[in-house]
């Protein structure tokens, strides 16, 4: 009535998790939450299941003589009478050899049938499968979830092979999640750009009034952390790559990053060798980051063979003479200068140029 426009938010409740839209909407984003990870993979974007080129290996053996590698070299066990009893139904028996199979019982084999199946076990009384024949990949399935004997679990995974998943293409999310776009991008095509063109999207991204006002706050927090990860010159990195596939140095810079972002002060951080697979291009942005977390206050110990970051110290102690047992002494200290113009240090002396490793005329091989 007084003319004033009014904002209302409306909090509505999953009935059957509890969770508010505001604290389900973030999770829905995630492979790590059950409400957003592919109900297939569960979040992981592979699948791992037994193989049947690595169950059926040798195609020249017959089942008898081992062809079922999962089972070993058959006797005649339970197991070889089931499977005697199976392939009398469906043509096919112990004796003969896996290329002399026809796809169709290869596929009955590995995968089963529910057709009931009636035979004999050698002691005379009647075998029946009501059921129809489970399968090897089946059934080695259900023992591989049913075991809880490590030893098992290791000898059947001998002859398990990760894939994709076929439900989610090893996106690891939901198809409903997906379908969700900002530019006609998915959140999984954005995080498999690398961080520079990521950044890049984000800063070319065109949203309305109203858009913009919702997104504001998030797009600020989104572009410092790419800027942070870039500034470490980590720019070539995608978001979606795996943390396993990460060298050291990187995995080392990502953690920077997130310091850069926390703007502690007065911590004390001891870095070895952060340069490491960082191209010379980069070691600048680098350095930088190292002396924005010392303005802040803090103290940063550096174990480095790098030139550049050795001249950009604020103090240098060189250790000596020699790795190992020939080292652990305190050969020179002091400023870059104080460094290269000490005659007892040999860091200095390369420094200064007074050493240098020649490029060899012979390689390698």
């Amino acid at each position: 009535s007084d003319g004033e426009k009014h904002t209302y938010s409306f909090l509505m409740a999953c009935p059957k998790c509890g969770l508010s839209f505001e604290e389900l909407q973030p999770r829905m984003f995630s492979f790590n939450s059950p409400f957003g990870a592919c109900g297939e993979c569960h979040g992981l974007g592979v699948k791992t299941e037994f193989d049947p080129d690595l169950i059926l290996s040798d195609k020249d053996l017959s089942l008898i003589d081992g062809a079922i590698q999962i089972y070993g070299k058959m006797d005649n066990s339970w197991r070889t009478q089931q499977i005697a009893v199976v392939g009398k139904y469906f043509n096919f028996d112990i004796f003969t050899k896996i290329k002399d199979f026809t796809k169709k019982q290869i596929d009955i084999l590995l995968y089963g049938s529910n057709k009931p199946i009636k035979g004999n076990w050698s002691s005379g009384s009647t075998m029946s499968f009501n059921d129809g024949w489970e399968g090897i990949i089946p059934q080695s399935e259900r023992l591989y979830k049913q075991t809880e004997s490590d030893w098992r679990r290791r000898s059947l995974e001998k002859f398990m092979r990760s894939r994709e998943c076929n439900a989610c293409n090893g996106n690891r999310l939901k198809e409903k999640v997906l379908a969700v776009t900002i530019n006609n991008n998915s959140i999984i095509e954005i995080t498999d750009l690398s961080i520079e063109k990521c950044q890049e999207f984000f800063k070319n991204l065109k949203l309305g009034k109203k858009e913009l006002e919702i997104a504001k706050l998030i797009l600020k927090e989104i572009n410092e952390r790419l800027e942070f990860l870039n500034s470490v010159g980590l720019g070539y990195l995608t978001l979606s790559r795996k943390s396993g596939t990460l060298s050291g140095g990187e995995a080392q810079r990502i953690r920077l990053a997130t310091q850069i972002g926390a703007n502690l002060m007065g911590v004390m951080y001891i870095l070895d060798e952060p340069s490491i697979g960082l191209h010379q291009r980069d070691n600048k942005k680098l350095i930088n980051t190292l002396h924005k977390l010392r303005d802040l206050g803090n103290t940063l110990v550096v174990v480095e063979h790098d030139e550049d970051t050795i001249l950009k110290a604020d103090h240098v102690i060189d250790m000596g003479l020699g790795a190992g047992i020939h080292g652990g002494e305190i050969v020179a200290q002091g400023t870059p200068k104080q460094i290269i113009s000490n005659k007892d240090s040999l860091t200095g002396r390369y420094l200064s140029g007074e050493l240098k490793i020649e490029t060899p005329t012979n390689r390698r091989i």
